[in-house]
């Protein structure tokens, strides 16, 4: 090697180590404090286009959101994190594919969202995953944004019309044998896939849905209603109480935090599908 070589060389590595010192000054200046409190393991390529999903069972924790292939996806599967690794559920299809929402009833874990396969077999908008593969649940057929279990009981909210042949308005009851309605439902249905339901909680048997929707059975409200499981069996003998958004209440006794589902799933869906939505929190 020449000198003017060698000191080619030697300019090299010189700018390459002025690069390298810049952009490590460069990213202490850009930190803030706190910033060492968020876990490095969740960065590039990341889980999903955007997370909509996301649930504990036991220790690990499930995420899923919005894929649309083939371009700037990382994955088509729900992710699950164990507290150190990464594992993928695979399995899911149907063009654009959407995970909402997560339940776990034994050791199934529910599914719901917008898909219309899993694992080959036909489920659309709810699948259940038993540890070893895919099935349907009851014939069930729809758009799901909100899934709840009290019990051996899944609630599951969205926009559909009926629940494995059985005739429910956005809303509906699986008992792990068979679908049933809460009296007429959440109405109206719309047919142009706008969510009506995107919100589920449950306490003390009461089932407390949030999202667009403007009846309850017969009763009008606004966007938020509550069922309380009196004569489920009986069509319209349910109660659906209407509660306002401005509306407060002292609590007479400190309350545990409740679940909570963001109005940003509301504006993705509205988004995704070019309707307006309403986003509550519960």
């Amino acid at each position: 090697m020449n000198t003017s070589m060698f000191l080619g060389f030697i300019r090299a590595l010189l700018l390459a180590a002025l690069v390298c010192c810049g952009l490590a000054s460069a990213k202490r200046a850009a930190a803030a404090p706190g910033d060492e409190h968020w876990d490095t393991q969740f960065g590039w390529p990341g889980v999903t286009n955007s997370v909509f999903g996301l649930a504990f069972n036991g220790t690990k924790l499930y995420a899923g959101g919005i894929y649309a292939p083939p371009g700037g996806v990382t994955n088509n599967h729900v992710d699950v994190w164990n507290g150190t690794n990464w594992s993928i559920i695979d399995g899911l299809s149907g063009g654009l594919i959407v995970v909402f929402d997560f339940a776990f009833i034994g050791n199934d874990v529910y599914v719901g969202g917008v898909f219309s396969r899993a694992g080959g077999v036909s489920a659309p908008g709810l699948a259940r995953w038993n540890g070893a593969g895919w099935s349907d649940v009851g014939g069930f057929a729809g758009a799901v944004a909100a899934l709840a279990v009290d019990g051996n009981n899944l609630y599951v909210g969205g926009s559909f019309t009926n629940a494995g042949g059985v005739n429910a308005t956005n809303i509906a009851q699986w008992n792990g044998a068979q679908w049933s309605a809460l009296g007429p439902g959440l109405g109206p249905y719309s047919v142009s896939a706008t969510y009506n339901v995107i919100a589920l909680a449950v306490k003390n048997g009461d089932v407390y849905a949030g999202g667009n929707f403007t009846n309850a059975g017969a009763l009008t409200v606004q966007g938020l209603a509550r069922w309380d499981g009196q004569s489920e069996q009986v069509p319209c003998a349910g109660h659906a109480i209407l509660f306002g958004r401005s509306i407060a209440a002292p609590r007479s006794a400190p309350q545990p935090p409740r679940r909570s589902t963001s109005a940003t799933k509301a504006l993705h869906l509205s988004h995704l599908l070019d309707k307006p939505t309403v986003g509550l929190i519960l």
